[in-house]
Parts: structure tokens; C-alpha cells; sequence
């Protein structure tokens, strides 16, 4: 899920990630955690690196081959069991897909590298604004999906992260950003999948970069989204769920 800024392009062994030019965002990264236990396995993370980077090892020792990088602008899944436990090399996984829940991969980091966005300090400057624009959900002229009649599974062909089956309550009209006064535009294409999103949220600032981190839900469908946001517009979406 490693993306950086355009124009780039970035190999992962057969994977490939590319970044777009804005209006329509430069990276958005949506990554689904199946449910296959009530155990959230994997928590967001920032590198906590001098240099500005850190290494990608194909395999969990200093020795194993060395397949990307990942710079400090970029938020990614880390493996939470590697990292209580103690292991040296922690398990990040890595996604290409724009629209998609699959993991294509995984690399692995060393744990001194590993930030765990609630553990890093919060900004409190006033540089930095974001608020969603909040409206009640109308499900006029919206195409609903539902499994086997009564759970709703898509909202306009994607998959509405916030809901347990259940019509959503509160949907996302716009999202207004600003940075040192200058508006950020953020196209819908980023959170129109979004539901019972609220304003509580923290952030965090490395260099230019704004990591806007929070858990939404309805109550029972919860998910972690994180917002990677500089100057130049939204450069990488995160999102999964619980």
C-alpha cells in the first residue's frame, strides 16, 4: 500500500502501484479486514526514520532482500501480534488495489522504524483545518445491493464502510480542508463509500504531511480511515474495518 508522490510508480516483486494527478487524487488505498476474527490484527503506522525512509525486506531479517521503500509521507497497516510479542521485524502489508478489500502482499520493517499513529504526538497548530460536511443519508435515487433481501452489502456498486447491514444514518456531503488558509479540494470520489463519519479525529504532522487519523461507526459497523493530506491535495486514503 506503499504510494508515492506523482509522477511515480513503484514495483512491489510482481505488484505495481501508481499515484494519480489531482483532481482525482494522487493515491486512495481501501483495504478491507475479512472477518475471520473480532480481533482487529493489524493498526496504522508511520515510519520514525532520520533519514526520511525506511527499508521494505522481502522476509523478516536484516539479510532478506531489500524490495522497496517507504518514506515518511506515507501511512500503511502494521501486524499488531508481531510488534505486542516483541518480534524485531513487524509485518506490513501492502495493497495495490484502488476500490478493492484483497491484500496483494506483505514486507516487513523493523520494529524501531514503526510509529503507530496513536502513539505519535498530535498537532495543535492552527495551520491545519479539516471538518466533514455532514447530511442525514437519503437512499433517494441511490442503487441499494442487499443479501438475501434484508442486509445491505452496496451502496452505488461500493461497499458502504460505517453500516452492519443497515441503511446508514449520516453520510458525508463534502469534506472542507485548509492548509496555511489555502483550500484543499477534495473530490467525492474519496468519501462518498463513507457513513457515521463525525468530526473527532486526531492528527498528526510530519514535515509537510497531515495524517488525519479516527474510527467511525454506526455502533456496530466500525472502521479506521486515515487521511494523508499535504499542499498538493489528498495523497493517500486508508480504510478498514473492525
Amino acid at each position: 500500500m506503499f504510494l508515492f508522490a506523482p509522477p511515480s510508480f513503484f514495483t512491489f516483486e510482481s505488484e505495481r502501484f501508481y499515484s494519480w494527478p489531482n483532481p482525482v487524487g494522487l493515491t486512495l488505498l481501501m483495504v478491507g479486514l475479512l472477518v475471520v476474527s473480532p480481533e482487529v490484527k493489524s493498526q496504522t503506522a508511520i515510519i520514525q526514520d532520520k533519514d526520511g525512509w525506511t527499508n521494505l525486506r522481502k522476509a523478516p531479517h536484516g539479510k532478506a532482500e531489500i524490495i522497496g521503500q517507504v518514506p515518511d509521507n506515507v501511512a500503511f497497516w502494521y501486524d499488531v501480534d508481531d510488534y505486542s510479542a516483541g518480534e524485531t521485524w513487524i509485518s506490513v502489508s501492502v495493497n495495490e488495489q484502488m476500490l478493492g478489500d484483497t491484500a496483494a502482499g506483505e514486507a516487513f520493517i523493523h520494529r524501531s522504524r514503526v510509529l503507530d499513529l496513536q502513539d505519535a504526538v498530535p498537532y495543535t497548530g492552527t495551520s491545519f483545518q479539516f471538518q466533514y460536511v455532514l447530511t442525514e443519508f437519503n437512499p433517494t435515487g441511490r442503487e441499494l445491493t442487499y443479501h438475501q433481501d434484508s442486509i445491505l452489502v452496496a451502496i452505488d456498486q461500493q461497499r458502504p464502510w460505517g453500516t452492519d447491514g443497515n441503511l446508514p444514518k449520516v453520510a458525508v456531503r463534502g469534506i472542507e480542508v485548509r492548509i496555511n488558509e489555502m483550500e484543499i479540494p477534495i473530490p467525492s470520489l474519496w468519501y462518498e463509500d463513507l457513513f457515521e463519519c463525525s468530526n473527532t479525529y486526531e492528527v498528526v504532522k510530519v514535515g509537510s504531511t497531515y495524517f488525519v487519523h479516527q474510527w467511525n461507526s454506526d455502533g456496530a459497523g466500525g472502521y479506521q480511515v486515515v487521511w494523508v493530506i499535504d499542499e498538493t491535495g489528498v495523497r493517500q486514503r486508508l480504510v478498514k474495518g473492525i
